[in-house]
């Protein structure tokens, strides 16, 4: 009875003081909930994602067609392990049958099946005595197939007297093919005979006696109950009733069971990852169990492999998508102890007298830690279904900030982890309610105004230096990272997502030791420039500094929270555009364009006529024209083209397509400078004219314009652009002639180029793959070589065209033979579906619209907080004469000085961050995924929008400083002073 007597105590306590200070208790719960919204939807969309993998994976697409989505086949083979008498089954026929075996699975059964056969007979008709072979009328097997009845449709007889003999023979039923093809018909007898050699080697015959009593089809060929095989199958088999089965067959023929075979199909709608763990466990022990009681039994079928790896990608995917949150997590977190240590601080007063009333400090501890958990539980509550919404918004992701992707909705359900994390959530927030509670509950009254004289020393992190060893450790990350990059960093990290995502943390760790020295060495700026502006006549700036310097400890945390917070928006908003932009850039980089066409031409002894003006050349099968990530074209496709010249389409029929925008040739051919040790490189030959307005081109790919080096290429028909590494390796610069050997279709064209221009980068080239790179007039090539030369085009399309209309209409519109080279825009929008892609954005759009909410949510608690504190001296600066506009100018000048002194350091921080970390984060080892690099722009719009909103913050701070200094009295500022 003490118990509950004191803990309704407690919570009275607890209902009254959130009654007293209701905004604070909002903000709290508001800051726990955002929190928790975030952290729930990280289980909750890992275990969506991974269901919808799993369902297209091992549901939608089983291992082998005839199973059903998540089913399980065992059975027993004699073949391998010796026929059985139906006694030496029964056992384990009752594990798998009545109930044990899907009782230890857990899951709903929707369809089971059992099949029990004996080996195959040789069918005679009745009379036959000699039983020879050429009298046979066919071989077949008798069958038992569980509910038979319900899944086949009788042609002719039933099922009458099916369960016992007839006439003392055994009536089987025989498929309608079977009928049909041996023109075996109801009511006839045969024999079926079965010879064996026993175990001392002596010959044995067994005849059994049957009548063909019905024959049938299935009602569904195609139904999952016809696993084991098809009707071909079928026909070889006698259908007889389990009684007859067990009975008379098992009592004329020894060993009869010769395979059988147990099938399950199991309802996996409700699998949550959580539980693929438990599931797989379960099967495989349900496995050893049927093996024990029956050596020799085996799954032929089963999801474990499918589940394995669904559960290995699901703790991988969470993971990744935990570290990737790590940092608003680290947000959220802080934002919940300021709070907490706010509120705490509001109370000192309030805890120091019931400490000198005699209240202990476990007391005042369990009273905060009780209202930490009362707050976080009604938070839970209010975040468990936001989160659910969040879920689905977040599987809608198309990029930054978009969630208009359609398509199949996310199957989400409360899950175990969720709940775990729920659970975590509360308990963290009880400890950030407990750690300030217990420095505060040791203070008494006297205790508490002498630590009130003490606000301008140091905190404890400062004193122990903790700001330089946080950015020692960071600098050193910086380092390993700078020298991973030199020794191969693509290759260490790999395809490792959470090696990858533990790359974002050091932006993060930098952002937090930078705003740390920062808010060292504020204090000594704040004094400087107090005593400059001591000499000016503006006090109200004067006095906001003054006030800053004098109780820096104050404002820490809310400065600390605005400067990670927008550090935060800057680098996430930052690295969402480098990963949205690349996944563009890299299928238009891969493809040179929109689309990429391989003009196959067409044998001009066809009798096809081809208007306009026509290329002659060779066969384009032998021009080894790969385009990345296609294969070779056959050789017996090659082989039978003929050798006679071809006529190709003119560049201009591309260009003149419904939709296209610019059309452009572009050669690719295997080169060799002719330089001492050169290697083989590639030569790519371009229409100079129409390829800077039909290839994807990006301004880092050169120093210099494309439209330049286009330009320069025309007035050097000779000219080539080459690769930076070719230019590096031979010290050749602008005007550099160069020695060339060009292979194409057999022939070598030996020539002297005239560097024009260098290159980074250029469309379809792989510096890793392809060597190095020489780019010329394609033209120029045909001239000095053997005629045209098997070439692909690449075309740009106009805003809003159809690829997939522009490549049909090719098909309609020639009779020339072309294969598709790639359309970039259907190839972007199935990968836009990735999980891990909609998981990116997701958390990242989360993660800037929770850093604006919290910078802004945190510095008006700061704000409110601050003048609850400050109210006496606010009373005796109105008192001397101070009028409410002076003292608001003050205060204003204050908070603006926070608010953007903050949002510059943190924007500077998230600038540096953005430049030095991003471009590690391009995830992959090969070279198609590290080609072209990331291109870093500095999303300004985004941060805009966080200026914008803290301008919002700091007008309606002034409004409510202006209505708060109307209203103040002297005697109410000094009454209520001394209880806040």
């Amino acid at each position: 009875m003490k118990i509950i007597h004191r803990t309704g105590s407690l919570l009275r306590i607890v209902l009254k003081r959130m009654t007293t200070q209701p905004w604070l208790v909002v903000a709290k719960t508001l800051g726990l909930f955002v929190g928790m919204v975030m952290m729930l939807a990280i289980p909750l969309y890992t275990d969506a994602v991974n269901f919808r993998v799993f369902s297209r994976t091992t549901l939608d697409a089983p291992d082998r067609p005839s199973f059903p989505p998540f089913s399980i086949l065992s059975n027993y083979i004699g073949v391998f392990n010796g026929p059985l008498n139906y006694e030496e089954i029964e056992e384990i026929d009752a594990y798998y049958w009545e109930g044990a075996y899907t009782d230890y699975i857990g899951l709903p059964v929707r369809l089971q099946v059992k099949n029990m056969r004996t080996n195959n007979f040789q069918v005679f008709p009745t009379g036959e005595s000699e039983f020879d072979s050429k009298f046979e009328i066919m071989y077949a097997a008798l069958n038992y197939i569980s509910d038979f009845e319900k899944h086949v449709t009788v042609i002719d007889g039933s099922f009458e007297n099916w369960d016992g003999l007839v006439d003392r023979r055994l009536p089987v039923m025989i498929h309608q093919a079977t009928a049909n093809e041996t023109g075996i018909k109801v009511g006839e007898q045969f024999t079926l005979v079965s010879n064996w050699r026993d175990e001392d080697n002596q010959r044995q015959q067994a005849q059994i006696p049957v009548i063909v009593t019905a024959t049938y089809r299935q009602i569904n060929e195609n139904d999952y109950f016809w696993y084991f095989g098809t009707t071909n199958t079928l026909k070889e088999r006698f259908i007889i009733s389990q009684e007859n089965y067990a009975g008379a067959l098992a009592k004329a023929l020894p060993n009869e069971v010769h395979a059988v075979s147990w099938f399950h199909s199991f309802d996996s709608s409700n699998i949550s990852f959580d539980q693929t763990g438990k599931i797989r466990d379960r099967i495989e022990g349900a496995g050893l169990n049927a093996m024990q009681i029956l050596p020799g039994t085996a799954t032929a079928v089963s999801p474990l492999k499918s589940l394995t790896d669904f559960a290995e990608q699901s703790r991988t995917l969470s993971i990744y998508l935990f570290i990737i949150c790590v940092p608003i997590i680290i947000l959220i977190l802080f934002f919940i102890g300021m709070v907490s240590k706010i509120e705490v601080d509001s109370r000192l007063n309030e805890i120091a007298i019931l400490r000198s009333r005699g209240a202990t400090r476990i007391q005042i501890v369990l009273i905060e830690a009780f209202q930490a958990f009362v707050l976080g539980v009604i938070a839970a509550g209010l975040a468990i279904p936001v989160s659910l919404l969040v879920t689905q918004l977040i599987g809608r992701t198309r990029s930054f900030l978009d969630f208009s992707l359609t398509g199949e909705s996310l199957r989400v359900i409360i899950n175990n982890p969720m709940l775990y994390t729920a659970g975590i959530m509360v308990l963290i927030a009880m400890i950030a309610q407990i750690i300030p509670s217990l420095s505060a509950s040791k203070h008494t009254v006297q205790s508490y105004k002498r630590e009130q004289a003490r606000l301008i020393r140091k905190t404890w992190w400062q004193r122990l230096y903790l700001d330089f060893l946080l950015l020692a450790l960071v600098l050193v990350g910086m380092v390993m990272v700078q020298d991973l990059e030199r020794i191969g960093f693509y290759d260490f990290v790999g395809d490792n997502s959470i090696a990858y995502s533990l790359v974002y943390l050091l932006p993060i760790f930098l952002s937090v030791a930078v705003s740390m020295l920062f808010l060292r060495f504020m204090p000594m700026v704040l004094g400087l420039l107090s005593w400059i502006m001591g000499k000016t006549r503006n006090v109200n700036f004067l006095m906001a500094v003054r006030a800053l310097h004098r109780m820096p400890n104050a404002y820490q945390m809310p400065l600390m929270l605005l400067i990670i917070t927008v550090n935060i928006a800057v680098f996430t908003t930052t690295l969402a555009s480098a990963v949205d932009q690349y996944l563009t850039d890299q299928f238009y980089y891969k493809i040179g364009s929109e689309l990429r066409f391989i003009d196959f031409g067409e044998d001009p002894y066809m009798g096809v006529e081809i208007t306009g003006n026509v290329e002659s050349g060779t066969n384009p099968f032998q021009s080894g024209i790969i385009l990345p990530g296609q294969d070779e074209p056959s050789q017996s496709a090659s082989a039978n083209m003929p050798e006679e010249s071809w006529a190709f389409l003119p560049v201009e029929y591309y260009s003149q397509l419904p939709g296209a925008l610019a059309a452009s040739r572009l050669g690719t051919y295997s080169m060799r400078p002719g330089f001492t040790n050169a290697t083989y490189g590639v030569f790519f030959g371009i229409d100079r004219l129409g390829f800077s307005q039909a290839a994807f081109w990006r301004k880092d790919f050169s120093d210099r314009p494309l439209s330049e080096m286009m330009n320069q290429l025309a007035a050097y028909p000779n000219g080539v652009l080459i690769s930076r590494t070719l230019a590096d390796r031979y010290g050749l610069t602008i005007g550099s002639l160069i020695p060339v050997n060009i292979y194409i279709e057999g022939d070598s064209i030996n020539t002297e180029m005239i560097v024009v221009g260098i290159v980074n980068y250029f469309p379809t080239w792989y510096p890793d793959k392809d060597g190095d790179l020489m780019v010329g007039n394609l033209d120029y090539l045909f001239a000095i070589g053997s005629g045209p030369y098997p070439y692909s085009v690449i075309l740009a399309s106009q805003p809003g065209a159809d690829s997939l209309e522009i490549a049909t209409a090719i098909s309609q519109r020639s009779n020339i033979s072309w294969r598709d080279g790639g359309r970039a825009s259907y190839i972007i929008q199935s990968y836009q579906k990735e999980p891990n892609r909609q998981g990116l954005f997701g958390m990242l759009t989360l993660s800037f619209l929770i850093t604006a909410l919290l910078s802004f949510l945190g510095f008006l608690l700061y704000a409110v907080f601050s003048l609850r504190r400050r109210l006496i001296e606010l009373g005796v600066l109105r008192a001397i004469g101070l009028s409410s506009k002076q003292m608001g100018a003050t205060l204003a000048w204050e908070f603006l000085s926070l608010i953007f002194g903050g949002a510059l350091v943190g924007t500077f921080i998230g600038v540096f961050n953005s430049r030095f970390f991003v471009p590690f984060m391009q995830i992959g080892t090969d070279t198609f995924s590290q080609t072209p690099p990331y291109y870093i722009t500095i999303a300004w719009g985004r941060i805009y929008q966080i200026y914008g909103l803290l301008a919002v913050l700091f007008i309606i701070l002034v409004f409510a400083l202006v209505a708060f200094l109307r209203r103040i009295k002297i005697f109410e500022a000094i009454k209520l002073g001394e209880t806040v």
